[in-house]
């Protein structure tokens, strides 16, 4: 009777200890699950709870010094780096720096010192380094020891994406010149009219000034044609233009880029419009040695070319102080128009609230 009972005990044990791990997976799974979603849904703070909610399950589930585990740090550290500068005074939110340090001493465990698998944990280190400020030695000690790494490996691929990648990252000194060889390695492998050969080359122009980075886009968009994954591609490329072409009083070209974006439908729903400019307003003189503040709601149309007409005021505070200058304003915004079914066209009542505030 009594072996009867120890059996029965163990067996009862190994059920709960079953039970107690399917839970921990399947909580793992739905977090993991939400991180995915909330990512493709471009919700970054949503995002990053999940992930590191992830992480913690994850760790539990596979143990510290697991593959798995390394990625979801990896995935933790990334999504900290993509959140906007001013959450990071939010308690919830964790500075990414140590996250990422993390990653890269999980990853050398697992891979060592030189590995090419280490170059996405370096990069995402050096990424929250220089969102956070923090030691540019160290910035620069990180990206030299990725390029060492990078340089070391024959996979062209490998090592035409880190140059990409490390060029985008914002304050780089090299910056530029990492770009053209990314751009070198992407055309001599994949040809001068790959996506990735021509999204080289428009990193390329964000650091040439604007005249040749204009000519640079156009040129980027016409080897582009239509290819479909080069959507996300174009659609920032015409946005960039209107905005030259607008500080050149251009219309023409500022419409053609307008018209040319909202066809794509990217990012936007057919049917809606989306803010490209938006002029500043000029602070009314005598309101400003007064110290006065406060703000205007106007209401508006507009065009299927994407310009503002029809402003009217709706509610002002205090009334008729900031109002001329709101309407000045809002006649020079400037939006990618509506697009249904396949044609741009004009959209009436637009609210836009203007806030003056002496900073």
């Amino acid at each position: 009777m009594r072996k009867f009972v120890l059996l029965l005990v163990a067996s009862l044990v190994c059920s709960q200890t079953s039970a107690a791990e399917e839970s921990l997976k399947q909580a793992f799974e739905e977090s993991y699950s939400n991180y995915q979603a909330s990512l493709k849904g471009n919700n970054i703070g949503q995002a990053a709870e999940y992930a590191q909610q992830a992480l913690q399950l994850g760790k539990s589930l596979y143990g510290e010094d697991d593959l798995n585990t390394a990625m979801l740090t990896l995935n933790y550290a990334t999504t900290l780096t993509l959140l906007p500068r001013q959450w990071s005074t939010r308690s919830s939110f964790s500075d990414p720096t140590p996250i990422a340090r993390l990653a890269v001493l999980r990853y050398e465990g697992i891979y060592g010192n030189e590995a090419t698998e280490l170059l996405s944990p370096l990069l995402t280190l050096a990424k929250a380094l220089v969102r956070t400020g923090e030691d540019r030695k160290e910035l620069k000690s990180v990206l030299a020891r990725a390029e060492g790494i990078a340089e070391t490996t024959e996979n062209h691929e490998v090592r035409g994406n880190f140059y990409f990648d490390a060029s985008g990252i914002a304050g780089v000194r090299q910056g530029r010149k990492w770009a053209e060889i990314a751009a070198s390695i992407f055309s001599e492998q994949y040809g001068p009219d790959d996506l990735r050969t021509l999204s080289a080359r428009a990193r390329v122009g964000q650091y040439q000034k604007s005249k040749k980075q204009a000519a640079t886009y156009e040129d980027v968009i016409r080897l582009l044609g239509t290819q479909p994954d080069a959507i996300g591609l174009r659609f920032g490329l015409h946005q960039k233009l209107v905005i030259y072409y607008q500080g050149k009083k251009n219309s023409d070209k500022v419409t053609e880029h307008l018209q040319a974006a909202g066809a794509l439908n990217f990012s936007i729903k057919e049917g809606a419009y989306l803010p490209i400019s938006k002029a500043t307003p000029r602070y009314p003189r005598q309101a400003l040695s007064r110290g006065v503040t406060g703000y205007v709601i106007m209401e508006f149309n507009v065009t299927e070319i994407g310009t503002v007409e029809n402003v009217v005021v709706i509610e002002s505070k205090p009334t008729g102080v900031f109002d001329k200058s709101a309407i000045d304003a809002a006649t020079k915004f400037r939006y990618i128009p509506r697009y249904v079914d396949g044609q741009p066209v004009s959209v009436a009542g637009v609210r836009n609230r203007i806030n003056f505030d002496i900073q």
